[in-house]
């Protein structure tokens, strides 16, 4: 203990010197004493003063806070490549001996990429979609898997554009829901739009735009499970009388339709022409072809098939043979005006209604009748073309039926062969077939309506037939159902048609000429420019000739 002497002498210094007293702060509330007016606060109580009052204040602007962004288990590997090389660097270890280590994990990719996959793997995270969109639909066979159906599904909103080269020209309706119910209730119908559909994207993608027949086809196409089911299917339905009116119903016939057509495709005849049979019953037992102009779309694919399967194998067509029970459809009365800016002013074919009277005027009067309903609807498609518009389809319904009937109807016994009207019976009949019949990507084969318009060109121009109506014909015969490359008799008739008609220097001029005739530009001017062009190439004009013999 210390001493207590300093208390009895009263000698506060040698008092024993005590520890200071550590006094605590409040961070909370601070004071600040001042002891006079004038007295100055020293240099940290001022710091003190600008603090307080500057609080809350001079913050400026808050940015937003940052999003951790999930780096790949790649980045990861890098990320700790560099910290491996930064605490290398950090313990000394020379720079070659953290290079070789470094190339070491660089010439083992493999490995990397193994950790990173299992890494991914090993995740805690859920995939963003789990199966397609069709997983939890039911449809008509659950056998049939839904990416099937999901190609049926992209090729009917594509159908149009594929099936139908007019489609920008022709206001054909959207994809009706009655052709995509019976996916999900009807397996006949179900098992043929797969079949079909496998077979076109096969198809186009294999070869290309090219022409069908049965030595193209190839053989996986002709096993198809889908076909075989369909088939069963469909004979099953048809057995049972009790079905009423499904056995007639327009899903059915698209059905055997839609068979039809790919059995004509494969080129099995025998199979195409039992289908045709059965839809021209089902059609009868509907009450004719009348009947079934409420669904436009399915009429025009039904009579398309039955023209297609006449020009091809020569016969009658299945419908509109017996006049009495289905008379011809009456030739169309439209009411929209032919474009006469369509025809060239500077030729002597002005106008469509004189073009019959100077051309045509030696041919028989129902043959003019059918050239000039069918010249009138493809000026009314380059007008829609040239403004945008669009036709109805009950227009080239009713053009197609009214025209092309009634020229097949015209046997070629009524009209000696290599004559005028034979001639121009077959043009007429080729340029609406390529009008109303072809695909667009598909080009069918016309085998009979091919060899005998081939024939009837051979003879020479038929008496009575003008310029301008002769290079018609040929130039509809090598675009139509003839290839130039391969018929050479064709390249030296059409050059001699072209000078003739004195257009032999430019396509335009050519083009003039084949517009006073019906001529469709949306499908003709393409290959008529590439039959101009291999004519110019392998058959140079007089003119060339005399040049080229000058310059010699």
């Amino acid at each position: 203990m210390p001493s207590d002497d300093w208390r009895a002498s009263g000698n506060l210094s040698a008092a024993p010197k005590m520890p200071p007293i550590a006094i605590p702060v409040m961070d909370e509330l601070q004071f600040i004493v001042s002891t006079g007016p004038t007295k100055k606060a020293d240099e940290d109580a001022r710091k003190l003063i600008r603090s307080h009052v500057m609080m809350g204040k001079n913050l400026g602007r808050v940015l937003p806070k940052r999003s951790t962004k999930a780096r790949s288990p790649l980045e990861g590997t890098r990320g700790e490549g560099r910290a491996a090389r930064t605490a290398a660097a950090a313990r000394g270890e020379p720079a070659d001996t953290r290079q070789s280590r470094s190339d070491s994990n660089k010439a083992d990719p493999p490995r990397v990429a193994g950790e990173a996959l299992m890494s991914i793997m090993t995740g805690a995270g859920i995939p963003d979609k789990i199966g397609s969109d069709l997983s939890l639909i039911r449809f008509a066979d659950t056998a049939v898997e839904p990416s099937a159906v999901m190609a049926v599904l992209r090729f009917s909103a594509i159908a149009k554009q594929m099936l139908y080269p007019l489609e920008t020209c022709v206001a054909f309706e959207r994809p009706d829901r009655r052709w995509l119910e019976p996916l999900f209730d009807d397996p006949v119908y179900l098992h043929t739009m797969v079949s079909t559909t496998q077979d076109y994207f096969g198809f186009l993608a294999s070869r290309g735009p090219y022409s069908l027949g049965s030595k193209l086809a190839p053989p996986p196409f002709r096993r198809s499970p889908h076909v075989v089911k369909a088939l069963s299917l469909l004979r099953e339905r048809l057995a049972l009388r009790d079905q009423g009116k499904l056995l007639i119903s327009d899903t059915t016939i698209c059905v055997v339709m839609t068979l039809a057509v790919h059995a004509h495709v494969l080129g099995d005849r025998e199979a195409a022409d039992f289908h045709l049979a059965g839809l021209r019953k089902m059609v009868t037992l509907r009450g004719g072809v009348s009947r079934l102009r409420d669904n436009a779309k399915l009429l025009i694919e039904l009579l398309r098939f039955d023209l297609g399967m006449s020009l091809n194998n020569g016969g009658p067509p299945a419908f509109f043979q017996d006049t009495f029970f289905e008379p011809f459809t009456p030739y169309p009365a439209s009411s929209l005006p032919c474009d006469e800016a369509d025809y060239p002013s500077h030729t002597s074919h002005e106008l469509p209604n004189k073009e019959g009277d100077v051309l045509l005027q030696p041919a028989a009067p129902e043959l003019i009748k059918a050239w000039r309903s069918l010249k009138k609807f493809c000026s009314q498609i380059n007008l829609a073309s040239k403004s945008n518009t669009k036709l109805p389809k009950e227009l080239m319904l009713d053009t197609m039926t009214a025209v092309m009937y009634r020229l097949i109807a015209m046997k070629s016994t009524s009209f000696p062969a290599g004559s005028l009207n034979e001639t121009l019976r077959l043009g007429t009949i080729a340029s609406a077939a390529s009008v109303f019949c072809q695909w667009t990507d598909v080009k069918l084969p016309y085998v009979y309506l091919a060899g005998a318009y081939r024939e009837s060109l051979k003879m020479g121009r038929p008496e009575g037939c003008s310029d301008g109506l002769w290079l018609w014909l040929l130039m509809m015969g090598a675009i139509s159902v003839s290839r130039v490359t391969d018929d050479e008799w064709l390249l030296p008739c059409l050059r001699e048609a072209i000078e003739s008609c004195g257009v032999a220097h430019a396509w335009c001029d050519v083009r003039d000429v084949m517009k006073a005739h019906i001529w469709v530009g949306l499908l003709h001017d393409k290959p008529g420019r590439a039959a101009f062009e291999a004519v110019s190439v392998q058959c140079p004009s007089r003119r060339d000739l005399t040049i080229i013999h000058m310059q010699v």
